[in-house]
């Protein structure tokens, strides 16, 4: 009876061959079989390409990772960073991301009148009829950057949702095949960006440069170079950078397809005051 060849017994570079051709979630199982494995297929090469190549691609809202350069990122210094990095972005996706009033401010949101749009169940998809922005205030009212005439109203936040005085919750969510932040009840749907996923990763890159220098793997400066090197190569965070970026990853365009969609579209000031549409957000 020949001799049984089992996978881990192959030479490494025929492993890690084999390993390259694994998505995430075939390589997941494999690092359950044995140290070796568990090592190999955790290995940086292997969850930068799950990450950068598969993942990052795939949501349209982590559209500002795609624009770092990966040298830059230092998940490298550690065996597994890259493994973590994944992991840290997956979880984001999979957690609400409406937590605290900071999710709320700062940001460019895009408000949609779903009896103004064809489709009320993909938001995002052509011109805004508003763009507003929650900002810090006393009042806690929304402020028009632009679009129709809308009469704001006091949000805050209760029981993980957005509320309205006199309308009802703003559920939180994502927008399908993008990631965007959403908020919608029955009549309106806003949509923003996702800084959230940028954020997580920078994050858990200090962290992981912070533990290297504590191993003595990396000196304070080169420590310092790292972490200022990432900072300065990511996207403007002014409001009309995040605008248009917003409309870049929805792929908003000013004209429609063809007269009809354009009619069903238009919402313009004598619109709103006939048909009271207000900052129901």
């Amino acid at each position: 009876m020949p001799p049984t060849l089992l996978l881990e017994n192959l030479p490494l570079e025929v492993l890690h061959h084999v390993l390259s051709n694994l998505s995430a979630n075939e390589l997941i199982p494999i690092r359950s079989v044995s140290v070796r494995l568990r090592d190999l297929a955790t290995s940086n090469p292997h969850w930068r390409r799950c990450l950068l190549n598969d993942l990052v691609p795939s949501f349209a809202a982590l559209y500002e990772i795609s624009e770092i350069p990966p040298g830059l990122w230092s998940f490298t210094v550690a065996h597994d960073g890259w493994f973590k990095a994944y992991c840290r972005l997956k979880r984001v996706i999979r957690n609400p991301w409406l937590l605290r009033e900071e999710d709320m401010i700062g940001a460019p949101w895009l408000v949609y009148f779903k009896q103004h749009m064809v489709d009320p169940s993909r938001p995002g998809e052509h011109e805004p009829h508003a763009v507003i922005r929650f900002d810090v205030n006393p009042e806690k009212k929304a402020k028009l950057i632009a679009g129709i005439p809308l009469t704001s109203r006091n949000w805050w936040l209760e029981g993980g949702t957005m509320r309205v005085s006199a309308y009802p919750p703003n559920i939180p969510g994502r927008v399908c095949g993008t990631l965007c932040r959403k908020l919608e009840h029955s009549t309106v749907a806003m949509v923003s960006d996702s800084p959230e996923f940028m954020n997580e990763l920078v994050e858990l890159n200090n962290e992981i440069v912070e533990e290297a220098v504590r191993a003595c793997i990396l000196d304070r400066e080169e420590a310092d170079q790292r972490i200022a090197a990432l900072e300065q190569a990511r996207l403007p965070d002014d409001l009309s950078s995040r605008n248009d970026r917003l409309r870049r990853i929805l792929k908003i365009t000013d004209e429609l397809e063809n007269e009809d969609e354009d009619e069903l579209y238009e919402l313009n000031e004598r619109d709103e005051l006939e048909d009271g549409d207000e900052l129901c957000i």
